[in-house]
């Protein structure tokens, strides 16, 4: 997840993207044409969230517990070289709560050698230098008050099922999961173990401006809370970063409105986007039900706003679900990352991860 990048505002020359571009590289499967179930190994996965930092890119192994890690993967179906939560590559297990294990990890963000993985034991866990190896031991636990424990709670200092997770090196940002309608966050990358979150943000049922329901990921780019609501098939965008809970978003994507949630198939609508990114003035969204990202380039300024350009599907208003696997298809894209000249989307559902050249055709 969530590499904003540099960011910059007004118009491009020419697009990041093209419309329906094939990718030019895909881990996880020995083709652009296959994506069978493998097995449990270094080079099989179904991965959600994915982050780029440092030369290393990191997926989400949801299912077999894990986060899978790469140096520098140029190659097709490259083996990762780092696992963390398994004391081995083929081995996929779940166990009791640790600082090396994982339940069910959803989502993983590195910056500047620190790697935090939201983990289903109610938590996150923190390397506070890039781990190597098999099964690297975490070095701090947030939402927890030590390693051992995965009690679930919403106070300041508790965690419930994270889903997203997100950092720029000093403000962190920790997303409730299933009926948790709350967002967590620290004004400092904390650093003391169990330390509570400076601001709680709490979402709601209703559907409007103010409240977002459970589940989805947050990213903060030049003070704009951009949060997904994949449950109400939108995008909420507040212009400042609100200091308490209901205060109305300023701008509202997927959707004409606040009040409507309908899931849509148009360069306007979506349906449960699950992750955003940022980069050089363009937004991203991994549209995910309808098998796409959408890209509005540069950052959209109105609500209900179109999209300019999309992948994973050939035309912006057509979507077609299920496609057969290829390199310009995509089938449930969960997590989005980048590392500055490409853009990788997980591509949940077709086991694997797909990497896209900026200003590719």
């Amino acid at each position: 997840m969530r590499d904003t990048g540099v960011a910059i505002d007004g118009p491009r020359l020419a697009p990041l993207v093209a419309n329906y571009q094939a990718a030019d590289l895909v881990i996880g499967q020995p083709d652009f044409l296959t994506n069978a179930d493998r097995g449990i190994s270094a080079r099989s996965f179904s991965p959600d969230g994915i982050t780029f930092a440092e030369g290393h890119l990191w997926a989400t192994d949801w299912g077999r517990h894990r986060v899978l890690g790469w140096a520098s993967p140029t190659a097709t179906d490259a083996s990762a070289t780092i696992v963390l939560g398994q004391t081995s590559f083929d081995a996929g297990a779940a166990t009791n709560a640790s600082g090396t294990t994982l339940l069910q990890p959803l989502d993983v963000v590195a910056i500047e050698g620190y790697v935090a993985v939201a983990d289903g034991y109610s938590r996150v866990l923190i390397w506070n230098r890039r781990p190597t190896g098999v099964a690297a031991a975490a070095n701090l636990v947030l939402g927890q008050p030590d390693f051992l424990s995965s009690a679930p709670g919403l106070g300041a200092a508790e965690l419930r099922n994270p889903s997203g997770v997100w950092t720029d090196g000093s403000r962190l940002l920790v997303r409730g999961g299933e009926q948790t309608f709350h967002l967590w966050s620290w004004n400092q990358f904390p650093m003391s173990l169990g330390e509570p979150a400076d601001q709680v943000l709490v979402g709601g049922l209703q559907v409007n401006a103010a409240e977002f329901a459970s589940t989805g990921t947050a990213i903060v780019d030049k003070d704009r809370l951009i949060l997904t609501d994949p449950l109400r098939n939108r995008i909420l965008i507040w212009n400042t970063v609100p200091a308490t809970t209901g205060i109305p978003a300023d701008l509202v994507l997927g959707q004409a409105s606040f009040s409507s949630s309908s899931p849509g198939t148009t360069a306007g609508g979506m349906s449960r986007p699950t992750d955003v990114l940022v980069h050089d003035g363009a937004l991203f969204v991994a549209d995910s039900d309808n098998d796409r990202v959408l890209v509005f380039d540069p950052f959209p300024t109105t609500s209900g706003a179109t999209a300019t350009q999309v992948l994973g599907q050939a035309d912006l208003d057509v979507v077609v679900t299920d496609a057969a696997t290829t390199s310009r298809s995509l089938n449930g894209p969960r997590g989005l990352a980048t590392d500055g000249r490409h853009l990788y989307v997980a591509d949940r559902e077709n086991r694997r991860i797909v990497r896209y050249a900026f200003g590719g055709q």
